[in-house]
């Protein structure tokens, strides 16, 4: 069986800071590409590590604040209205509410919805208790949050990690009847914890269709709601 591309072990002591940010930066777009986000040329800070270099005046200590962007995708296809996110970049050891209030007066300034957070260090404990009262006072405002450590990989490629589909509104009705579901609570559980729903940044009551290989056919297909 062939090596899953993108899990090889990574010697942290051995990997410059900036091959750390690269490798960190290609996982968030890839994953920004996997919930369909469209990614302007300009934003794309280059197609391999030597031209993500070029971007650095200073590669041993690299200006993170460049890579910050505002991405866009369709809500619906061929609809000309579109949900807007943005990407916001940090390597301060501890997050305070200015941080994080500066970030929010970005989001209303710019009109936008939703933003991702990428954080060199680990979060604290005061900092999380800040984005989750955020997002728990503003339900139509969505801020989420990943450290270095979270990107250095795409879980997605791991080869033990089963392909996940996420449902339309529509998608999701059609199989609450197809299966004559009396509600939709019925469905396998997934948390929002969990890597895979935070990888596509899935909300409660969001449903996502889990393909696997199976021994006694080509692929085995089961459905689980976010809660």
């Amino acid at each position: 069986m062939s090596e899953c591309p993108n899990t090889h072990f990574l010697n942290l002591s051995e990997t410059s800071s900036i091959e750390i940010l690269y490798r960190v930066y290609t996982n968030l777009i890839d994953m920004l590409k996997a919930r369909n986000y469209s990614i302007d040329a300009e934003d794309i800070k280059g197609e391999n590590l030597e031209e993500f270099k070029d971007n650095f005046e200073d590669i041993n200590d690299p200006d993170i604040s460049i890579l910050q962007f505002i991405a866009e995708k369709e809500l619906k296809k061929g609809d000309e209205e579109t949900e807007k996110i943005a990407i916001f970049w940090t390597d301060v050891e501890k997050i305070g509410v200015k941080q994080i209030k500066s970030y929010i007066d970005f989001m209303d300034e710019n009109e936008v919805n939703h933003s991702i957070i990428i954080m060199k260090h680990s979060i604290t404990t005061f900092a999380l208790r800040t984005l989750e009262d955020f997002n728990a006072n503003f339900p139509d405002k969505f801020i989420e949050y990943f450290e270095y450590s979270e990107l250095l990989i795409n879980i997605t490629k791991h080869i033990l990690v089963p392909f996940h589909t996420v449902l339309t509104p529509d998608e999701k009705s059609e199989i609450i009847k197809k299966y004559q579901l009396k509600k939709e609570a019925q469905l396998p559980k997934l948390y929002r914890t969990d890597p895979i729903a935070r990888y596509y940044g899935l909300r409660k009551g969001d449903v996502v269709k889990v393909t696997r290989p199976s021994s006694t056919s080509t692929t085995y297909i089961t459905y689980r709601i976010v809660i």
